[in-house]
């Protein structure tokens, strides 16, 4: 599943992940919940740039722990990141 959401849309702005986003995130979610079986199954939630510089994310994170039971780890390290969305990257 392939979902863009647009998380850093006005990030440079406000410093802020927007209510816009946050909704496409929430929606992404619901419509993954659907074709993916979480609780069961075992899998890897990552984010990146966004959520490491969003003054909101913090909440953003516990809204998703919440609701889809989802631990979102954040990538710090940019070749770590890289290697994830682009394997062949050394």
């Amino acid at each position: 599943m392939k979902k863009i959401v647009r998380t850093a849309k006005d990030l440079h702005l406000t410093q802020m992940i927007c209510e816009s986003s946050q909704n496409a995130i929430f929606q992404a979610l619901e419509e993954a919940t659907g074709l993916f079986d979480f609780t069961h199954e075992k899998c890897v939630c990552v984010t990146t740039q966004a959520m490491r510089v969003a003054h909101n994310a913090p909440s953003i994170l516990k809204e998703i722990k919440r609701r889809f039971g989802l631990d979102f780890e954040i990538y710090f390290r940019l070749k770590k990141e890289s290697k994830f969305y682009h394997p062949l990257v050394d």
